[in-house]
């Protein structure tokens, strides 16, 4: 976890009660000035851009940027 990082909880206005704030798997990095909001997780190997507002779950092995956080598309070869 980078610096200026925010791992939110959501308002308890709604009276609705349990978890409130995110969970991170096991190698997950966080980039400065990111904001985990929610009862989301942040799965085993998964990487939040720098500024990023990740409001949903995020899969392992991916990398989420933007407001609201999504995935970065990847080149794939297909081998024949």
């Amino acid at each position: 976890i980078y610096q200026n990082v925010t791992l939110g909880g959501t308002n308890p206005s709604t009276g609705i009660g349990g978890k409130r704030h995110p969970t991170l798997r096991s190698g997950v990095v966080i980039g400065s000035g990111a904001q985990v909001l929610g009862p989301i997780e942040v799965g085993e190997g998964a990487r939040v851009g720098a500024n990023a507002v990740v409001t949903k779950d995020v899969m392992p092995s991916t990398t989420v940027v933007g407001i609201p956080a999504k995935p970065v598309p990847m080149d794939v070869v297909h081998y024949s």
